[in-house]
């Protein structure tokens, strides 16, 4: 095992899993009990095999689906999950997806052509992605320009040291993040997640790995299982007392029983299933705490701001980038060194570089090529795998 962020064929302990013999329409899955919301899907022929990993011990809602032949086994892994064919209606996010999407220009064929050769003259094609890619699902971002948090709020997210030191600290974050969890947890992959999940399965020989700075795990509901979660997943939370693991949809249902009627009318979603709550809703918020060991502090399973990546997981990506013969990052600045090493890396082994992002980034002096003004779902919505 490289690390406990990588794929499910990394481990061999596979745990919680829930068998469904046949479903012909899922609109509420009540034996997968680790599924929880995955919406909408156009069609999906046969879900043979949802192996999951730890970042989606839980992937909540899989609602509404027009057509699911059968679905054979469900299993919940330590890393990754997979959901083996999914096909979306339309190539176009409606617009209201898009109220996150900094200004842009359409996409040209002779751009997407440009791309596709990129992809498929490599052999060993590694990928990495940030914030950018999700904001075509209604997530919104930190740095995008006009549009991002910090372009909108003098509001900064919560350093790892303040949650870890501060109760009140704690107490905030659960409180909104309770809020915005059933929210954040139904968005669905859009088609830049689609075409990644898409190009692992029809062309294995051409995607190496796959690694993400987003802890939204829309590429594991996309189907995705040769990825690496930089910085964790928000769908699973850890005890940081015995370590003691646990589904963030399970943590959720005890919240609400610590905190019956704790509702607030049409929240506003910031990055990572925040929102913005009063001083007074939140001192009336009770925190849950481990229901192992009874008494440890639960925290996300992500890393915070401040906090680092573990040096297993770098280590791991470290030897990606040594074997893949190319690196395609879309919907990252790289502005957090977490994953801009991964490009500093590569152009110090005269590797090639392609970037696709909405706006600068700090690794333009190493691309080889670059697309900075366009949508990913949109540059590869013409890229034909």
């Amino acid at each position: 095992m490289k690390t406990q962020s990588t794929i499910a064929i990394s481990r061999r302990a596979l745990s919680t899993v829930s068998t469904v013999s046949s479903v012909s329409s899922v609109s509420s899955v009540s034996s997968v009990s680790s599924v929880s919301t995955v919406s909408p899907f156009s069609s999906v022929a046969s879900v043979s095999s949802v192996s999951s990993i730890s970042s989606v011990a839980s992937v909540s809602s899989v609602s509404p689906i027009s057509s699911v032949s059968s679905v054979s086994s469900v299993s919940s892994v330590s890393t990754v999950s997979s959901v083996s064919s999914v096909s979306f209606n339309s190539n176009q996010p409606q617009p209201s997806l898009l109220k996150f999407v900094p200004p842009h220009i359409p996409a040209n064929s002779t751009d997407s052509e440009r791309l596709r050769d990129f992809i498929f003259t490599k052999k060993k094609l590694l990928c990495l992605t940030g914030a950018g890619i999700s904001t075509e699902s209604g997530i919104p971002d930190y740095r995008s320009e006009g549009v991002g948090l910090y372009a909108t709020s003098k509001k900064r997210p919560m350093q790892y040291t303040d949650f870890i030191s501060s109760e009140a600290f704690r107490q905030r974050y659960w409180a909104r993040n309770f809020i915005g969890w059933p929210s954040f947890a139904a968005l669905r992959p859009n088609n830049s997640h689609q075409f990644l999940a898409d190009l692992e399965q029809r062309h294995p020989d051409i995607l190496l790995w796959l690694v993400t700075q987003n802890v939204d795990s829309l590429h594991v509901k996309a189907g995705s299982q040769r990825i690496t979660e930089l910085h964790g997943t928000a769908f699973k939370v850890i005890c940081l007392s015995c370590g003691h693991t646990t589904p963030r949809t399970e943590y959720q249902s005890e919240l609400r029983a610590l905190n019956p009627g704790f509702q607030v009318a049409q929240p506003v979603l910031r990055p990572d299933a925040d929102v913005d709550l009063s001083d007074e809703e939140i001192a009336q918020f009770k925190v849950a705490s481990c229901g192992k060991c009874g008494e440890g502090v639960m925290k996300p399973f992500i890393v915070y701001f401040g906090e680092n990546v573990p040096k297993s997981r770098v280590d791991f990506l470290y030897e990606k980038v040594d074997e893949c013969d190319g690196l395609l990052v879309m919907g990252s600045s790289l502005q957090v060194y977490s994953g801009y090493r991964f490009a500093t890396r590569a152009a110090e082994q005269k590797k090639p570089i392609c970037i696709v992002n909405i706006g600068s980034t700090r690794a333009d002096h190493l691309s080889t090529l670059r697309f900075d003004r366009v949508r990913c779902g949109d540059l590869l919505a013409n890229v034909k795998i």
